[in-house]
């Protein structure tokens, strides 16, 4: 069974000052809700370090197979009252229990670039919710490689995290957090480069001539995703090969970005057979 330990207040002030983005960013830690996250978090390559739980879910916590895991991995366990533990959280009804985790860095020489054929490069995107919702529809579609920029709502804002459902920890995200300089100056150098290992650069445009239905995509794509209302901007959609408009039916200007990125890595996915590899094929 994990050893448990009281938090203490001083501890306790200093998580909360997490919840704010430049404390986050100067600690490189960011604080995770809900046993379905930590479950996530732990089980995937990065760093959980420490585990925080209200005294009155104690019991049935050290039992379940997170406390288990937890206990396996040593991970420091701390306990204080109900009260104090909702004090650290942003959801409305808190489950109780959260996670210190360590933002993980990374550069893109450590990108294994012969294994990404299809990547998303966001400007400038501001909702945390659409942000995390991309994340996650990156996962479920083999998105090998996610680039924000400099403009982009905070990669760790507990909205993006819980939005992305633990997507996050499973995806390489290069962004002003997780890398060493932020990525809206070097945006033009970064499409440069992914042109030089083939790809094509297709800005995502309700503006655009060339209707989804009738684009061959190739095999090697990065998607430019804008933000909402404004899109991509000009200076990066001149740098794209093409742009490609998702049609509907009504006199609707556009569709949610978070929404059009999906119908885009889906149609991408279709046309690549790969189909029988979705998850609900059959049902």
């Amino acid at each position: 069974m994990a050893k448990i330990e009281s938090l203490s207040k001083q501890r306790l002030r200093y998580l909360r000052r997490l919840k704010l983005k430049k404390h986050r960013q100067k600690e490189g830690l960011f604080l995770i809700e809900g046993r379905r996250l930590i479950e996530t978090a732990i089980a995937s390559d990065w760093t959980v370090d420490e585990i925080y739980l209200a005294q009155d879910a104690l019991e049935g916590f050290l039992k379940s197979k997170l406390g288990e895991s937890i206990a396996l991995q040593k991970i420091p366990l701390f306990s204080t009252d109900r009260k104090e533990i909702n004090s650290l959280c942003e959801t409305e009804t808190p489950q109780g229990v959260l996670g210190l985790v360590r933002v993980k860095k990374f550069g893109l020489d450590d990108l294994p670039w012969e294994e990404v054929n299809l990547a998303l490069l966001i400007e400038d995107l501001k909702d945390p919710g659409n942000l995390g919702t991309i994340i996650r529809a990156a996962h479920g579609f083999g998105v090998g490689a996610v680039f924000l920029t400099k403009g982009c709502v905070e990669l760790f804002n507990p909205k993006v995290v819980r939005a992305s459902m633990g997507s996050l920890f499973y995806l390489p995200i290069f962004s002003e957090a997780t890398t060493a300089a932020g990525l809206q100056l070097f945006a033009r150098e970064l499409i440069k480069t992914l042109k030089d290992k083939d790809f094509e650069v297709i800005a995502c445009d309700p503006r655009a001539q060339i209707d989804i239905r009738r684009r061959r995509f190739p095999e090697r794509v990065c998607l430019l995703i804008g933000s909402e209302p404004t899109g991509v901007s000009e200076d990066l959609r001149s740098l794209a090969d093409s742009s490609v408009r998702i049609p509907t039916i009504s006199s609707l200007e556009s569709l949610n970005v978070a929404t059009a990125c999906s119908i885009f890595l889906y149609e991408i996915t279709r046309q690549r057979g790969l189909g029988h590899r979705l998850s609900d094929i059959g049902k």
